[in-house]
């Protein structure tokens, strides 16, 4: 009898262990079609949304510290002559007269919010890092051939989003990451067989940036503006990818990889927020995320976001 007992609860703690398991994830069987169905990813400071696009896909970045605005003394000073009449009005018991008062006398100086405008104000507003576009190249007509087995998910246990999907002979996955342990953007590209990851990458945001290519490495940096004299925060976005087979073929603003095995792009982006050497920063913590393998990198970034979770 007790062995039956024992048995049933320990079927029923690992049947509800299972579903538990299996539950946590968001999965999907297309790509997304608005940026509110991309899935999420952020480690505190960096973001990424993939849409899981076949052909093209667009990756929304941020960063926690970009903002435009900056220092401003909004402070008004003539406001506290009016405390002792609006405390008066208020032991009169004439609470509309007090807030009246208050909403003519007690107000900051400047533009404040600029009226739902406030990212060219000194006030300010969050700002989005970036868009980062992967064109891909299947050689293959698009109109004619449409991919199968579509999938793409995001496991909460692991805060990893994948995509995977068959096409033109060949299974096609990506992972992708913002690492909870070296604070750094990382996608990994695959498929079952040699030779068929080709795309290009570029990187770009609605306004103040610049993209060049350095020595391998796309980078997008800018100027927010400040509201004042337009020099508010600055920025630095770093992109190196380590392809194994094929080429990587460098333009004037984006990679190219062409016939790779595999591909894993990292990326690494700081503010001057508080941060002076940010530039510095940024190539730290790319150099350190290069230096190791992917597996170790992925594996690392699971036990510190578990430790959490």
């Amino acid at each position: 009898m007790k062995y039956w007992i024992f048995l049933i609860t320990f079927s029923a703690v690992s049947f509800f262990t299972a579903r538990a398991q299996t539950a946590l994830r968001l999965w999907y069987d297309h790509p997304a079609k608005i940026w509110e169905e991309c899935v999420p990813l952020g480690n505190g400071r960096l973001g990424a949304m993939p849409d899981g696009g076949v052909f093209n896909e667009n990756i929304v970045l941020n960063d926690i510290t970009l903002w435009s605005g900056g220092p401003q003394d909004a402070n008004n000073e003539r406001a506290a002559k009016y405390l002792p009449e609006i405390r008066k009005l208020i032991f009169e018991g004439k609470n509309a007269e007090a807030e009246a008062l208050v909403n003519k006398a007690f107000v900051c100086k400047g533009a404040g919010s600029g009226h739902g405008n406030g990212a060219n104000v000194p006030y300010g507003s969050y700002q989005v890092l970036g868009n980062l576009h992967l064109s891909y190249n299947y050689n293959i007509d698009p109109t004619f051939i449409k991919p199968e087995n579509y999938t793409r998910e995001l496991s909460l246990d692991s805060a990893i989003a994948t995509c995977s999907y068959q096409l033109n002979g060949a299974t096609h996955h990506r992972e992708y990451f913002t690492s909870f342990s070296n604070d750094i953007i990382i996608i990994r590209l695959t498929a079952d067989q040699p030779g068929k990851i080709n795309f290009t990458l570029s990187i770009h945001r609605p306004e103040r940036y610049q993209t060049t290519v350095h020595n391998d490495e796309l980078q997008m940096e800018g100027r927010l503006n400040n509201g004042t004299d337009g020099n508010g925060m600055r920025y630095l976005t770093r992109i190196r990818m380590k392809p194994d087979g094929g080429k990587m073929i460098t333009r004037d603003s984006s990679l190219q990889i062409k016939e790779a095995n595999s591909v894993t792009i990292y990326i690494s982006s700081s503010t001057d927020f508080r941060q002076v050497s940010y530039k510095q920063r940024s190539l730290a913590l790319l150099n350190a995320a290069i230096s190791k393998t992917y597996e170790a990198e992925k594996s690392e970034h699971i036990k510190a976001y578990q430790n959490l979770f």
